[in-house]
């Protein structure tokens, strides 16, 4: 079984007993999702679907890691990430949704809970995301400070001299900030 199969689950054949499940989400789950954010990781996922009244409750789980490009060098990098997430589920003649409240047809019946964890796992992923200290690629860190303003604030490689013009002096003090890796 896939792991996007183990990510559906059939409401209407479930009655009141509740579905857990615990999926393991490897590199192939995050290609077929077809989302361009991540496209690698090993991601272990706890989800629980139990009906409450008559909708339905999915919660679930997950810590792993991702394979991210790092910030700085561009380098494949290893991004922990954990969360969690819950959606109510309701059935309905027209599928729909609104907030976290999902209404899937009533004659199908099948909650498809593959998105909602891809989503939930890629929201978890930190703005910025960078090797740890010392840890970037030497040789592209190099060429990118060639690239950038020095200290004093000429440019280098990046613009010629006929280029440059006059800075704002409300920015002015911003070409002194630097923040060293």
């Amino acid at each position: 079984m896939s792991s996007l199969d183990e990510l559906r689950f059939d409401l209407l054949q479930m009655g009141s007993v509740a579905d857990e499940r615990e999926v393991h989400l490897t590199d192939d789950f995050f290609k077929s999702v077809g989302a361009t954010e991540v496209s690698r990781g090993d991601v272990d996922v706890t989800l629980k679907v139990s009906a409450v009244g008559s909708s339905f409750r999915a919660d679930y789980d997950f810590c792993g890691t991702l394979v991210l490009p790092c910030d700085i060098c561009l380098d494949d990098m290893d991004q922990p990430v954990e969360g969690s997430g819950s959606l109510v589920v309701r059935l309905g003649k027209e599928p729909g949704e609104d907030g976290d409240i999902i209404t899937i047809d009533e004659n199908e019946g099948m909650l498809d809970m593959a998105w909602y964890v891809y989503e939930s796992i890629a929201l978890s992923i930190p703005i910025r995301h960078v090797h740890e200290t010392g840890k970037c690629n030497v040789a592209m860190t190099a060429l990118t400070r060639e690239y950038i303003a020095d200290s004093d604030g000429e440019r280098t490689a990046a613009r010629s001299s006929d280029e440059e013009q006059d800075i704002d002096p409300r920015w002015a003090k911003l070409k002194g900030l630097k923040i060293e890796e």
